[in-house]
């Protein structure tokens, strides 16, 4: 992509080297600036800053709620705080003479333990390159470019298998059949949940996919996000009668990442539920890992 700032009648262009600037964690990002001034400039230094920020803000009112839970609440503007830097100096005090393209190459390196991009309600992480022109006594000249940090999967959860365990397993067992652990933005998730009841009991049957978001920082503050299908309708269990209802769910394709960065956290829960009337309901949950940007 390509960032342009013009000022003082100079022209900087950031261009990176792929036409959608996505890195992995440790990648070394190379990118070309491109300078043009329209008369003389002299320059102290040219710098290139490689930066990650997190944003963030909070429900103004009581902690812990969500506009859900407390639709009167109004949000704080987003505050940010930078958590990663690294600068590369690539031109010395210098005059750029007028109508001259001045071509850079540079290379700055992410973390290995780069936390990705993503925007969520009230948490989020933007990487960005910015180039700044420090001139002497006059205003500096400054250009940005943001580029996108995947998170990348978690290979050692992709095994199919049953997971999840009942938190009322004395009145029904519960597990999910899941093809895995790890999904990306926009993908389908395919599975089912085995029921086997231990008493008589009357209920429907739904599946929950759950995003939490949570800013940690002074009171705190959390958002929650559910996308709840129903599976059964009211449905008559008897004891030791085992049920599978299968199901697909589709994770939304603006979904951020699950990730924990400095000031929150962004969780993903799967869970079945048996909504019994009058009767406290029976759920089996299992976190999920999702990961990357929408293919």
């Amino acid at each position: 992509m390509v960032s342009v700032r013009k000022r003082s009648g100079s022209q900087v262009l950031i261009l990176f080297d792929r036409p959608v600037p996505s890195y992995l964690p440790g990648e070394v990002v190379h990118f070309a600036v491109d300078i043009t001034t329209e008369r003389d400039l002299e320059v102290r230094s040219a710098t290139a800053t490689l930066s990650g920020r997190e944003l963030f803000r909070f429900y103004e009112g009581r902690p812990s709620q969500s506009p859900a839970e407390s639709p009167e609440e109004e949000m704080f503007p987003w505050d940010s705080r930078q958590f990663f830097a690294v600068s590369n100096r690539f031109l010395g005090e210098t005059t750029l003479k007028q109508d001259h393209h001045h071509h850079f190459e540079v290379s700055l390196a992410l973390p290995e333990a780069a936390l990705p991009s993503f925007s969520g309600d009230i948490l989020g992480v933007q990487w960005q390159v910015a180039v700044k022109l420090d001139r002497r006594m006059a205003a500096d000249v400054n250009a940005e470019a943001v580029l996108h940090v995947l998170a990348p999967a978690r290979k050692f959860l992709q095994q199919p298998g049953d997971f999840g365990v009942s938190d009322r397993p004395e009145e029904a067992e519960m597990t999910l059949q899941l093809p895995g652990l790890n999904a990306r933005p926009g993908d389908t998730i395919e599975g089912s949940v085995r029921i086997v009841p231990r008493e008589d009991f009357t209920a429907a049957v739904r599946l929950e996919l759950v995003r939490h978001e949570n800013v940690s920082e002074v009171a705190g503050s959390e958002d929650r996000k559910v996308v709840s299908i129903e599976l059964s309708g009211s449905t008559d269990f008897a004891p030791g009668v085992p049920a599978t209802f299968s199901w697909t769910v589709h994770v939304p394709p603006d979904s951020p990442p699950s990730v924990r960065t400095p000031n929150g956290s962004v969780d993903w829960t799967l869970s079945a539920v048996l909504d019994r009337r009058h009767r406290k309901d029976v759920t089996v949950s299992q976190p999920l890992t999702i990961y990357g940007i929408a293919g």
